[in-house]
């Protein structure tokens, strides 16, 4: 807005300049007012007349030119009343100054009318023809501005949806392989644990009826070792993923840092994710060695990974078979080199340089949204604070390669002390 009042006063003679903004439930509201040079609120600057002269502009999208407000208002008092009611066309009572000469134009975008821009002057006949039209075309460009600033603010809107979305989708994912995954290990123990209550109960029969025999005894200590050690394993396993899960999903509803280790990190990632794997024929394969500690963002970090393992599924593979490879190195004492690798179908060089762009996919209606890698990006340069790059040529697989610190320095958020 201040580079359109430098543009009118370089132009033209502006005592008075504002640009007035269009409500669905109120008069028109002037956000942006300039008296002799001075940025000064609305209050108290605009005559009645002129107010609803303003208010006639907005409702028809005519342009307006008056040399002497009060001499030439007669002509247009009418029009005010017919469009805005007789209250709009009243006075002041002579509390405000009255411009002699005013220019009004709508602020289009097609055929809505968004606001008005006003050149009011104290000066009879300060404006001619050659001004109205440079207020015009001026006018214009706002409209364009303001339009491309209302799609922008849209975008990010729905951008910042569909992220959110995205996560949710990615958690939901968890907890459906989760549960999934869950199913045989307790299937497993339920099996065993009723197998020994029946051996049981025919144990205690034989024992009622004095016909327990050693052998009965012994075919049913047998039993019942085999049975606890496969109800042991089995729940064991079973609360190792529940741990895992339990991990990555508070890790991925909360972005505070914390102290934690990469590889067991990674491990309790790839358990959450392994059923998904497995269920379309790949295989996941970790070399993340033990004792790499990280002050940083666990969450953001496996959300990083999951969106790497989901692109990998969904883009990188023609048919079961596949191979990923979650690889860490450290770098230097203060940093970690991550790889992620797959040796799918890899990406076409004219795509490479789009990769991490919000939206871009060459699944767009087939599961893909275009924000999985344009979040993982986000996630790794500001909130990880390192550095992303992908290495494929077709045919030969897809490579993403982080660069990150040890200890995330300067974080915006409260940091998590140890427990």
């Amino acid at each position: 807005m201040a580079n359109v009042f430098g543009q009118v006063r370089q132009l033209m003679d502006a005592p008075l300049f504002a640009i007035g903004m269009a409500h669905a439930d109120g008069p028109l509201d002037y956000p942006y007012v300039v008296e002799d040079g001075r940025r000064v609120p609305a209050a108290g600057r605009f005559q009645a007349r002129a107010r609803g002269l303003g208010e006639y502009c907005l409702a028809t999208g005519e342009e307006i030119l008056i040399g002497d407000l009060a001499r030439d208002y007669a002509r247009f008092a009418g029009l005010v009343r017919d469009v805005l009611g007789g209250a709009a066309a009243g006075t002041d009572g002579g509390m405000l100054p009255t411009p002699r000469s005013l220019l009004i134009v709508p602020i289009l975008v097609g055929s809505r009318v968004l606001g008005v821009i006003t050149v009011q002057s104290g000066r009879p006949g300060a404006y001619q023809n050659v001004q109205l039209d440079m207020l015009s075309t001026l006018a214009s460009y706002v409209g364009v501005a303001l339009d491309n600033a209302d799609a922008y603010r849209q975008l990010k809107e729905t951008q910042a949806q569909l992220a959110a979305r995205e996560k949710l989708a990615s958690l939901g994912a968890l907890v459906a392989g989760v549960a999934h995954e869950l199913n045989t290990p307790i299937g497993n123990s339920l099996l065993m644990a009723s197998t020994l209550e029946e051996k049981t109960d025919a144990l205690a029969d034989r024992f009622a009826r004095n016909t327990l025999k050693k052998s009965d005894l012994e075919t049913w200590i047998a039993a019942a070792r085999e049975a606890a050690s496969l109800i042991v394993r089995s729940l064991n396993a079973a609360a190792d993923l529940v741990n895992s899960f339990k991990q990555v999903s508070v890790d991925q509803a909360s972005t505070q840092r914390r102290r934690f280790d990469l590889g067991q990190a990674c491990h309790e990632i790839a358990a959450t994710m392994m059923n998904q794997v497995r269920r379309a024929g790949h295989t996941l394969e970790l070399r993340v060695p033990p004792g790499i500690a990280m002050h940083s963002y666990p969450g953001p970090f496996g959300q990083v990974v999951i969106n790497f393992i989901n692109n990998a599924l969904l883009h990188g593979f023609d048919a079961p078979g596949g191979h990923m490879l979650l690889d860490a190195r450290p770098l230097d004492g203060d940093r970690v080199r991550i790889e992620f690798r797959d040796d799918g179908r890899g990406i076409a060089q004219e795509h490479l340089s789009r990769i991490f762009d919000p939206f871009f996919t060459t699944r767009m209606g087939q599961g893909g949204t275009g924000l999985g890698l344009n979040i993982a990006y986000n996630l790794v340069t500001t909130l990880l604070q390192g550095t992303i790059r992908v290495e494929s040529r077709p045919g030969q697989g897809t490579a993403f390669i982080l660069d990150l610190p040890l200890r995330a320095v300067d974080a915006p958020l409260p940091v998590q002390e140890d427990v």
